[in-house]
């Protein structure tokens, strides 16, 4: 069994979880914009990039304990932008409800970029562990 089927279940967790997170962020910001708008897209797209190096660390993770801190992590941030999405939008309406597009998917891709680093060294860290005791 390799090392990225063994933790699917974990694999597909983080997967819907993102993807949730994803879709709430995208249904947010269309409602933020009064409806769907095509030059929009690019703000969509940096607003669900957090979500995709969530799913990429959850592919490199090579441990059981690296899959579930992946999962958590992503949990994490997602909950966290739910909630200030849904505070900017229908709590505290303001003019400036529309920068938590740019400053929260900045704050998730900095939280997600520093766990993929850290999944990553992870990674090549077990490679050169078994290139080491095969030789």
């Amino acid at each position: 069994m390799s090392l990225s089927s063994r933790y699917c279940g974990l694999h597909t967790a983080t997967f819907w979880v993102a993807v949730c997170g994803g879709i709430f962020t995208v249904a947010m910001a269309i409602h933020a914009a009064g409806g769907f708008r095509l030059d929009a897209v690019l703000f969509d797209l940096w607003a669900i990039a957090p979500y995709a190096v969530f799913v990429l660390a959850s592919r490199l993770a090579v441990s059981r304990g690296a899959s579930i801190a992946v999962l958590v992590c992503c949990t994490l941030a997602t909950v966290f932008a739910v909630s200030v999405y849904y505070d900017a939008f229908f709590g505290h309406i303001s003019s400036t409800s529309g920068l938590v597009f740019l400053f929260i998917p900045l704050y998730q891709l900095i939280f997600a970029g520093v766990l993929l680093v850290i999944v990553a060294a992870k990674r090549l860290n077990a490679r050169e562990s078994r290139v080491d005791h095969r030789s």
